[in-house]
C-alpha cells in the first residue's frame, strides 16, 4: 500500500521529484496545523481576535491533506477496492488504535498537563473523533472517505461519485457549520468525518491530477486566494468563539487552488521533511499541551514562536522514531 494514500507522508523519492511543491506543502501544512491547535489550547490569550484570523487562515491544512491523498490515488486501488481498503486498514487503524490509546493515557494521567478534555465524551463517538487527541479525526475520517470514494469510483463511476460528494458536503456545511444559524445544533464529529466532509476533498485531488494542465498557475493562486478569503468571512459569520472552523463553502475553493499551486512549484525544496509530517502531526499535540501547560501566555508573537518551534522539534522526534522498525510503526504507515 502505498503511503501517500495519507496525503501527509511520502513514498520514495518518485512523488517528490515530480511535484516537490506538494512536499512543501505538506510542510507548511503541519506548522498551520500547530498553529491552530495553539490557538485551541489557549497560547494566544486575551489576543482572541488574532489568534481567531491566524486559526481560520490556517484551515487549509487539513483539507489539503485530502486533496494531496486523492492526487496521488493509483488506479489499481479504484479497479480492485476490496483488496485495497484491506490493505489501507490494515496499516492505518492500528495506527489510530495506538495513539488513541496514547492521548487518553497522557490527558487522564495528568502527569503532563491538567485536564483539559473533560469527563463528558461519548465514548461512542470517540473512534471518530479521537476523543482528548482531538486531530487524530483525521485518520478515521481519511479511512471512511478513500473507502467511500474508491467503491463508489468502481460501481457508479465518476459523475455519480462526484454528484454524491457535492451533495453529502454540502449537507455537512448546511448542517454542519451553518448549522446553529438555522436552529440545528450537531457535534462537530457529526459533520467533520469522513463521510460528509472528507469525500469531496479527496475526489477533488483525484479530479486535480486528471485536469491539471487545464489550469494555469494565476488560476490557482486565485482561487486559492479567494477560498481563504470566503472561509475567514464565513468563519466570522458561523463562529461563536475565538476558534476558527473547520470547513465550508470556501475551503474547497481554497483547499483545490492551494494545492493546485504547490504542484506549479518545480523548483520547491522541503529538504526530505515531507516524508516526516505523518509523525509530526500524531505528535504534536501531546508536546503543544505540554508546552502550554508551563509556559505563560505572552502575546502572538510568543504564541507562534512556540507553534513554530513544536512543529520543528515534532518533524524532528517524527525522523529520529523512524531509526528503528519498531519505533517507525509509530509514526509512519510503511
Amino acid at each position: 500500500m502505498d503511503t501517500r494514500l495519507a496525503g501527509i507522508e511520502v513514498a520514495g523519492s518518485t512523488c517528490a521529484m515530480a511535484f516537490p511543491g506538494i512536499e512543501l506543502l505538506r510542510v507548511i501544512g503541519i506548522f498551520a496545523v500547530v498553529i491552530i491547535h495553539a490557538n485551541a489550547v489557549g497560547l494566544f490569550g486575551e489576543w482572541k481576535t488574532t489568534g481567531f484570523v491566524l486559526d481560520e487562515l490556517c484551515r487549509f491544512a487539513v483539507p489539503c491533506f485530502f486533496v494531496v491523498s486523492g492526487f496521488f490515488w493509483k488506479t489499481e486501488a479504484i479497479e480492485r477496492p476490496w483488496r485495497a481498503i484491506c490493505a489501507l486498514a490494515a496499516k492505518l487503524l492500528p495506527l489510530y488504535a495506538f495513539w488513541l490509546l496514547f492521548y487518553f493515557a497522557a490527558e487522564f494521567s495528568e502527569l503532563f498537563y491538567p485536564r483539559l478534555y473533560g469527563r463528558d465524551f461519548i465514548v461512542a463517538l470517540v473512534p471518530f473523533s479521537g476523543g482528548p487527541g482531538f486531530h487524530l479525526w483525521f485518520l478515521p475520517a481519511l479511512f471512511i472517505g478513500v473507502s467511500l470514494c474508491w467503491l463508489s469510483l468502481r460501481y457508479v463511476g465518476v459523475a455519480l461519485t462526484a454528484a454524491a460528494c457535492v451533495l453529502l458536503y454540502l449537507a455537512g456545511v448546511i448542517f454542519g457549520t451553518y448549522g446553529d444559524l438555522i436552529g440545528i445544533h450537531l457535534p462537530l464529529v457529526a459533520y467533520r468525518n469522513g463521510i460528509l466532509e472528507a469525500p469531496l476533498f479527496l475526489l477533488s485531488g483525484f479530479m486535480l491530477r486528471r485536469y491539471l494542465p487545464r489550469f494555469t498557475t494565476a488560476q490557482f493562486a486565485l482561487l486559492g486566494l479567494a477560498g481563504l478569503a470566503l472561509h475567514l468571512a464565513e468563519g466570522f459569520a458561523v463562529s461563536t468563539s475565538s476558534l476558527g472552523h473547520d470547513y465550508s463553502f470556501g475551503t474547497i475553493a481554497a483547499a483545490i487552488g492551494i494545492t493546485g499551486l504547490a504542484t506549479r512549484l518545480s523548483q520547491a525544496r522541503d529538504y526530505g521533511w515531507g516524508r516526516d509530517v505523518l509523525g509530526a502531526y500524531l505528535i504534536h499535540l501531546f508536546i503543544l499541551k505540554t508546552v502550554a501547560a508551563h509556559l505563560p501566555v505572552i502575546g502572538p508573537l510568543w504564541a507562534l514562536s512556540i507553534a513554530a518551534i513544536v512543529a520543528a522539534v515534532s518533524l524532528g522526534l517524527s525522523r529520529l522514531f523512524k531509526q528503528t522498525p519498531v519505533s517507525r510503526r509509530l509514526v509512519a504507515l510503511s
